[in-house]
């Protein structure tokens, strides 16, 4: 597994660790849906893409789950997979994703219905890259 649940008194704390930035970000949308719902159901039947820009790498992070939290909140997309296409510092020095989400509209009969997740946050959050290039994320999401 690339992701993982750690011991939190009352939220839920992610750890990712992928091979590079781009996939730990695809695995840390995997890992935020995972909380709410059985991903494992979810069909790819529609797409959407999405583009975030960000002041720094944290912000991004931030940004990137919250827009994905967004998108199941107010459009019930429920999200199969994450494919980051580009993941990139902007001539401005922040950075910038662009991705396309794969998943399907949201039904508690067929994903199930776990835990609902308020909002990504800031506590405890670390980006961080190993020696080899293996990107490892941590962050809380408020539920």
């Amino acid at each position: 597994m690339v992701y993982e649940f750690l011991d939190h008194k009352s939220d839920v704390y992610v750890r990712v660790a992928s091979p590079s930035l781009s996939r730990a970000f695809e695995d840390a949308a995997a890992a935020a849906f995972e909380v709410m719902l059985e991903q494992g159901s979810v069909r790819c039947k529609k797409t959407i893409d999405l583009r975030v820009d960000a002041t720094d790498i944290e912000q991004l992070l931030y940004m990137w789950v919250d827009r994905l939290l967004y998108h199941f909140d107010a459009e019930g997309f429920a999200l199969a997979r994450a494919e980051v296409r580009s993941l990139r510092r902007a001539r401005s020095g922040g950075f910038s994703l662009s991705a396309r989400l794969h998943g399907e509209d949201y039904d508690p009969g067929v994903h199930g219905q776990k835990v609902g997740v308020k909002a990504m946050t800031y506590s405890l959050m670390s980006i961080s890259r190993g020696a080899s290039g293996r990107a490892e994320l941590r962050f809380v999401l408020d539920i």
